[in-house]
């Protein structure tokens, strides 16, 4: 399953993964593995969550959303 958070992040606000990587201080390598990946690791997440003034409510409801969908899906 895609991390489908970090690229509709991204693209909401008009970034590359170059552009979005830099704002956030990591690598397009890390962007892109994170879009492919499930989870994402602790400093990308605090970078985000830096970055778009969010909290950790906000990620725990993105949680429960993923595997509400994985229930649903089946």
């Amino acid at each position: 399953m895609e991390n489908n958070l970090v690229r509709d992040m991204r693209e909401a606000h008009g970034l590359t993964v170059r552009d979005f990587a830099a704002r956030i201080g990591v690598t397009p390598a890390t962007v892109i593995s994170a879009e492919k990946s499930e989870f994402i690791t602790q400093k990308m997440k605090a970078n985000v969550m830096r970055f778009f003034d969010l909290d950790d409510v906000f990620f725990e409801y993105v949680e429960k959303r993923r595997k509400l969908m994985i229930y649903e899906n089946g």
